[in-house]
């Protein structure tokens, strides 16, 4: 799951870099949904620790606990904003600005290359 986080980030920054930020916005997120599940599953942890039975990852589990990989509170807020801005990038009428995804961007990165390997 480390290297797909690293591969989907670098999907992300190619499709920043061409504008393309519906298409960048959601490979950002995702590529933070995995270097989260991998860095909770280095820590011992699984999906069925969250909801017995689970044999998957959901997306609000990932938003509930991305802020024990780091220690930072912040973290479950930068997960929520970015999921928010990937649903409205995939299904919504509304582009994603450029204003919009570049804080989350450099948090993104730095979150995935530090846990994504």
């Amino acid at each position: 799951m480390g290297c797909k986080a690293l591969r989907t980030l670098d999907a992300a920054l190619g499709l920043h870099r061409r504008g393309l930020l519906d298409d960048a916005a959601s490979r950002f997120y995702f590529a933070l949904f995995q270097a989260t599940i991998f860095a909770l599953e280095r820590r011992g942890e699984r999906a069925s620790d969250h909801r017995p039975g689970s044999s998957g990852w959901t997306h609000w589990m990932v938003v509930r606990s991305i802020a024990r990989v780091r220690g930072f509170p912040r973290d479950e807020l930068l997960c929520a904003q970015l999921r928010r801005l990937r649903l409205r990038a995939d299904y919504g009428m509304e582009p994603v600005r450029w204003t919009e995804i570049e804080d989350l961007r450099r948090e993104v990165e730095r979150f995935v290359r530090e846990f994504g390997e």
